[in-house]
């Protein structure tokens, strides 16, 4: 973390981090399932599969020290230059009745997966404030560029993506003893390395799954209204809440179930 100051308490602060990390994974199944899909209905001893999933990252962050005022009001923009890449590898292997491992070779039975991604996020803080209103508005601009390379399939993609998600909160008080309290928020999703992979993958002994190479996405938006009622002299209090949520995705997991597992 670095603080350069200009004047008194004026100045900019730069955050920072960076992080590298490997999770490797190894499940067995015994006896053999799945006999009819990968070893041609022959039964067989052992199930073994191999993950692994390295992960880099660097984030960078640029505020204010502190916010730049105009009478009742203040702004506090932030920037952020982020940057992932992930890997995703994943093998499976059946042990036969003999004691002897042999590797699945299908392409459908692995994986190799790199996921490079770069963000700039520029979120512009407003807040309003005086003896009876406290208002927040957050303007966040965020721009994302992925990088996919499917090793299995040879297939190289990439996609962008600009969001703009707003959020305002509105606190008023109407009197000494009531509020009220208004908020809405718009936000957007996307998928990761986790939900992209095209080749089959056990997560248990139930289940053997795999996406259809497309990301998933998703917008969410709601608001809020709530109002309080504090009467400490007569030990009166009461609350009302309002709420609404509405999502949209353009993918629906589902599971399709063949035989008895």
């Amino acid at each position: 973390e670095c603080i350069m100051k200009t004047t008194g308490t004026k100045g900019f602060r730069l955050h920072s981090t960076i992080g590298i990390k490997s999770i490797p994974q190894e499940l067995s199944i015994s006896p053999g399932m799945y006999s009819n899909l990968l070893n041609n209905n022959e039964n067989y001893n052992l199930l073994k599969q191999e993950t692994r999933v390295n992960n880099f990252n660097a984030r960078n962050q640029i505020t204010l020290l502190s916010p730049l005022s105009f009478g009742d009001f203040s702004i506090s923009p932030d920037l952020e230059l982020n940057g992932e890449y992930r890997n995703l590898t994943s093998e499976m292997q059946i042990q036969d009745n003999t004691g002897i491992f042999k590797a699945i070779g299908a392409d459908s039975m692995r994986n190799n997966l790199d996921w490079t991604k770069y963000n700039a996020k520029f979120t512009l803080p407003i807040r309003f404030k005086n003896n009876n209103l406290d208002a927040n508005l957050y303007l966040p601009l965020d721009y994302n560029f992925i990088l996919i390379n499917n090793k299995i399939l040879h297939d190289k993609k990439n996609l962008q993506r600009i969001y703009f998600q707003p959020h305002i909160d509105i606190r008023y008080h109407l009197t000494s003893k009531l509020d009220i309290t208004c908020s809405y928020r718009f936000n957007n999703q996307m998928g990761n390395i986790i939900s992209y992979y095209s080749g089959y993958i056990l997560s248990d002994y139930r289940n053997l799954s795999r996406n259809d190479g497309r990301i998933y996405e998703s917008q969410t938006n709601g608001g809020d209204i709530f109002i309080e009622y504090k009467d400490i002299v007569n030990l009166l209090f009461f609350s009302l809440s309002i709420s609404y949520d509405n999502s949209k995705s353009n993918l629906i997991y589902g599971q399709n179930f063949q035989g008895i597992l």
